[in-house]
């Protein structure tokens, strides 16, 4: 059993140097999406602050021809 047990640990540990190898290049990519994903979610906060600024415009113009009609 006690070879076997140390066969199996070594081929886990290749596979987990080869998955380790992997890995940090997903985190690298990962970290590249979640920062660009930042600065879209910066903009969409930027840009939803103005639709806000707009459908209160339009919100005015809306009650106002309403009342007229």
């Amino acid at each position: 059993m006690g070879e076997r047990v140390t066969l199996v640990g070594k081929r886990i540990s290749r596979v987990g140097k080869r998955f380790s190898r992997s890995g940090n290049r997903i985190s690298r990519v990962g970290n590249r999406i979640s920062r660009a994903g930042n600065r879209v979610s910066r903009v969409g906060n930027r840009v939803s602050r103005v639709g806000k600024r707009i459908s209160r415009a339009f919100g005015g113009i809306f009650i106002v021809r309403n009342e007229i009609t």
